[in-house]
């Protein structure tokens, strides 16, 4: 699987971004934070869009955990 398509690859590379992924205390589902910059210029090649393009938005509460881990 090439870095394009594997979070975990993806991340290794560029680990600068590891503070704008949100994961749940107790499912560990990781995804991006809803905070996370867009990219300066509308370009798909930007590090946070690939960012945001392989993980989808988790928004996490005061404990840490995701929204389906709260019910």
């Amino acid at each position: 699987m090439s870095i394009e398509n594997d979070p975990e690859k993806f991340l290794k590379q560029y680990s600068y971004l590891r503070k704008w992924v949100n994961e749940c205390v107790v499912c560990q589902d990781k995804r991006h934070r809803p905070d996370t910059p867009y990219p300066e210029r509308n370009t798909r090649y930007s590090t946070y869009a690939q960012l945001r393009r392989l993980l989808d938005e988790l928004v996490l509460d005061e404990n840490g955990m995701c929204e389906q881990c709260r019910i």
